[in-house]
């Protein structure tokens, strides 16, 4: 599911999925999630990568990252 806004995109990403985003360096990414926790996330290619952590709802955490070339990789 993908929801779009002007400049805005919000993708839904299930557990065992894989998705790679492209874009510029510089861009803002966030990570929200929508379970009371997600685990084993990995998130490469951002100024802020995460390996292998858990993020509970409502966590500011994973919120306003920055891509540091034209991809980045989100693993659950």
């Amino acid at each position: 599911m993908t929801l779009l806004d002007g400049y805005q995109r919000a993708v839904l990403i299930r557990a065992n999925e894989t998705m790679t985003i492209s874009g510029r360096q510089g861009d803002t990414l966030s990570l929200i999630p929508l379970s009371p926790t997600v685990s084993n996330v990995n998130f490469t290619g951002v100024r802020w990568p995460l390996d292998n952590v858990e993020l509970e709802f409502g966590s500011t955490w994973s919120v306003s990252n920055e891509m540091t070339g034209m991809e980045a990789k989100v693993c659950i």
